[in-house]
C-alpha cells in the first residue's frame, strides 16, 4: 500500500508542492494563495456546511468561501452547486429561490454559456429558464446543459423535445 504524505502545516504542504515544481499558477491566478486560504478557513467552511445541512443557511456557506483568492462568482457558484446538489448537503432544507443567483453565476461558465447561447438563438432566455427550473424546485438543473456536447443534438431536442435520435417523444 502506498504511503500518503501527511503535512503538519499549510507551509509544509506548500513547500512540498513547490519542490515538486507543480505549476500552481494559471494566468494571473496564484492557486497556492487560494489553497492556503481554504486551509485557513477549513473550520469555518466545515461549520457552514453543517449549518447548511441543519437549517439551509446558505448565506453562511457563501460568506465562508467568498473572497478566497482565485474563487470568483462562477467557481463560487460551482462550489455551492457541488455541496448542495451533488453532495446533497442541505438540499431538502434550502429555499430554492435562494439558489437562483448562484444558478445565474453558474450559467457564466464558458461551456454552459455556449449552450445557453444556442437556447437564446432559439428563443429561450437564461433568466426565464432558471425561473422555470426554480418553480420546478431545482434551479441548479441548468448545469445539465454541461452534459450536452453536441450542438446539433441540442437543436434537435429543442425542435422535437427528445434526445431519442429522431423520434418525437409522443410518437
Amino acid at each position: 500500500m502506498d504511503k500518503v504524505k501527511r503535512f503538519n502545516t499549510v507551509d509544509e504542504a506548500e513547500n512540498f508542492l513547490k519542490e515538486l515544481a507543480i505549476p500552481l499558477t494559471t494566468g494571473s491566478t496564484r492557486h497556492t494563495v487560494g489553497i492556503r486560504e481554504i486551509a485557513q478557513r477549513i473550520d469555518v467552511i466545515s461549520n457552514a456546511l453543517v449549518a447548511l445541512d441543519v437549517g439551509g443557511a446558505i448565506e453562511q456557506l457563501y460568506k465562508a468561501i467568498d473572497g478566497i483568492h482565485g474563487v470568483g462568482p462562477t467557481l463560487r457558484a460551482k462550489l455551492v452547486f457541488y455541496f448542495i446538489r451533488c453532495f446533497g448537503i442541505g438540499y431538502q432544507k434550502i429555499d430554492t429561490n435562494l439558489l437562483k443567483s448562484f444558478s445565474l453565476d453558474l450559467a457564466k461558465e464558458a461551456w454552459l454559456a455556449s449552450r445557453l447561447e444556442v437556447l437564446q438563438r432559439n428563443g429561450i432566455q437564461t433568466t426565464t429558464l432558471i425561473e422555470e427550473l426554480t418553480k420546478l424546485g431545482d434551479p441548479f438543473a441548468i448545469d445539465l446543459l454541461y452534459d450536452i456536447d453536441d450542438e446539433e443534438l441540442l437543436i434537435f431536442w429543442l425542435t422535437y423535445g427528445s434526445f431519442s435520435g429522431g423520434q418525437h417523444r409522443n410518437e
